[in-house]
């Protein structure tokens, strides 16, 4: 129903039971309690309005009075009238749907105490279909059977949410896969023309020396095994007559020579030549 017809709502119910009891009418908002208290009484029903706004010495007068019975119509907001006990208090009207379950079990449970009989509606919105799932528990739980057209708007929520959740699901899936679409595309591209060298253990294939540098090595392994005295028999016939001092200057004025070819191209030529001078250090332990 829309607010017009809420109003019209209200009226028709205090005909009904305004003269068998006392009346509470819960809205949401403190102007919402200000608003229908001034629509009611222009229609000739006196009542009250009671919400954090006023303070708490007219709180506590109007309370009194509505348990009294000098206002037998009251409009509160649900923490107003928490702990609210009324004993002729016949009708409950949420003339805003609350919000949770537990609020709506309190403002239902103002009425039918001690084993009297009380009656509670409530009044629902289209854009309040979100909150009928509460009715709809409230009504299974005291073994009652949800009207109709409450079923009807908690099960047409319930469908849509189901489809937005599917909805979700799917931009979900197929951002996914744009994205890994999207990184893979990235890696060829960056990749693309590029040899890229396997490894096995810990033998790099990166860059590849020469012959002179082969033999600068071995070189510096006989010079290695001489200084320590592990020289080979072999060794021994050929090298009696070598200068060691000469051999070790050269090893030191050695440059070496390193070929990049990470990115070389189908004729093998070399892209880039760096020098890079080599120093040997002989540790002789004596």
């Amino acid at each position: 129903m829309s607010e017009e017809e809420k109003v019209y709502k209200v009226l028709e119910l205090l005909g009904i039971y305004q003269e068998e009891g006392s009346v509470l009418v819960f809205v949401e908002k403190q102007e919402s309690a200000d608003e229908l208290m001034r629509v009611l009484l222009k229609y000739g029903y006196p009542c009250l309005s009671l919400h954090g706004g006023i303070d708490q010495y007219d709180r506590d007068s109007v309370i009194m009075d509505f348990k009294r019975g000098n206002i037998r119509l009251l409009i509160a907001t649900s923490v107003a009238a928490r702990g609210l006990d009324v004993t002729d208090l016949l009708l409950v009207i949420n003339y805003d749907c609350p919000n949770h379950y537990e609020d709506y079990v309190h403002r239902c449970g103002r009425t039918g105490r001690a084993g009297r009989k009380g009656f509670a509606y409530t009044f629902l919105t289209p854009d309040q279909e979100r909150s009928a799932g509460d009715v709809v528990r409230a009504f299974k739980q005291s073994g009652q059977k949800p009207p109709e057209e409450l079923m009807n708007m908690w099960n047409a929520y319930k469908m849509r949410m189901e489809h937005v959740c599917l909805c979700l699901f799917v931009c979900h899936c197929m951002h996914q896969l744009f994205v890994g679409s999207l990184f893979i595309l990235v890696w060829f591209t960056v990749n693309e023309g590029k040899k890229v060298y396997g490894s096995s253990g810990f033998r790099g294939k990166g860059f590849m020396f020469d012959e002179v540098e082969a033999q600068l090595n071995s070189e510096k392994r006989r010079l290695q095994k001489a200084a320590l005295g592990l020289q080979d028999s072999d060794d021994e016939d050929g090298d009696g007559n070598v200068d060691w001092d000469s051999k070790i200057e050269d090893m030191l004025a050695t440059k070496t020579k390193i070929k990049d070819v990470s990115k070389s191209n189908a004729s093998e030529s070399v892209s880039e030549t760096v020098e890079v001078r080599q120093v040997n250090f002989l540790i002789i332990y004596g």
